[in-house]
């Protein structure tokens, strides 16, 4: 895991350790409704997924293996050297791991909105609405005040009734620039995002290097390639947005069969001489067997450290 007092990030010393490594984002596939399959996204280490009870086919977890530290600095200088624009790029990647180390305690207000329905067709319902108050605590998501659909919900299974996410609120963008990922970038162009000028990027990275994306089912798990596009600001390096979707790996039986999200990032001011960016809102689309496809988009509003006031200062990305 990350050095939150230095400049220093650690990463698994072998690809073969990946599927164990603790700084991973999952979505779990539970099989337990009728009629809708239910998927959850949780990082580790910021909103545990619960396991699976252990049978003769599951897999031994290996032993640990040591920690590799790479600085920070000097490994963001090393993406995407033959681009045009990689110093910004390189800025973002700093930026990205530092925050993803060293978040400061924060809550803010959540709405969730799912809707379900099929590809290709316009027909589409909505089946839950969630509110919360989502804290980020010593690196792991919380969430209380929950309400679906308007009623107060305490059962911990009411966030795994249809499609749930948690792990966009303590931050993805180990998806991007996690040093073990080798993560692939191309320059695409220059184009405007809600009045900002902006840099685009693609990005892939192949399953046999995915150390942060990890579905999981019954007994059984994938690590997918991924790829998608990240948006930086060209006055300040910031990232506005990233894009995500699955490409390859994924099974036949595996009850997904492609997921992608979208998220969009703001500055905001805690009003103590600090600013952090944060995700202001999310678009998740995963599509099941037989085109079901469900989607759902978050919002967070008002976020604030425990003893402070705070307001967004740059509107996300449209």
């Amino acid at each position: 895991m990350a050095n939150a007092g230095g400049d220093d990030f650690e990463i698994t010393e072998s690809p073969a350790q990946q599927p164990y490594n603790d700084r991973a984002m999952r979505w779990r596939i539970p099989r337990c409704a009728p009629a809708l399959f239910l998927a959850l996204l949780s990082a580790a280490g910021w909103g545990q997924a619960s396991a699976a009870p252990p049978t003769a086919d599951t897999p031994q977890k290996p032993e640990a293996p040591r920690p590799v530290v790479v600085n920070i600095q000097a490994f963001c200088k090393t993406i995407a050297t033959s681009e045009a624009h990689a110093e910004a790029l390189q800025t973002a990647c700093v930026t990205a791991l530092r925050v993803s180390q060293a978040m400061p305690n924060y809550l803010c207000d959540m709405v969730v909105e799912k809707t379900a329905g099929f590809r290709g067709t316009m027909s589409r319902f909505p089946f839950q609405k969630v509110t919360a108050r989502a804290r980020f605590v010593d690196g792991k998501d919380t969430y209380e005040d929950l309400k679906v659909n308007g009623k107060p919900v305490t059962k911990p299974n009411a966030l795994l009734e249809g499609t749930w996410s948690d792990g966009e609120f303590g931050m993805n963008l180990l998806l991007v620039f996690k040093p073990a990922n080798e993560t692939e970038f191309h320059f695409l162009g220059e184009k405007k995002l809600k009045h900002t000028d902006a840099y685009e990027f693609s990005f892939a990275v192949a399953k046999e290097k995915n150390s942060s994306w990890r579905w999981t089912w019954d007994n059984h798990s994938i690590f997918p390639g991924y790829a998608g596009k990240i948006w930086i600001a060209v006055a300040d390096s910031r990232i506005l947005r990233v894009d995500v979707n699955s490409t390859d790996g994924i099974a036949k039986e595996t009850p997904m069969q492609f997921s992608e999200g979208k998220t969009d990032f703001s500055l905001v001011d805690f009003h103590d001489g600090t600013r952090y960016m944060l995700p202001a809102q999310v678009e998740l689309r995963s599509l099941l067997h037989g085109n079901r496809e469900y989607r759902q988009e978050l919002k967070f509003r008002d976020c604030r450290k425990f003893a402070a006031t705070s307001r967004i200062v740059s509107d996300p990305a449209k």
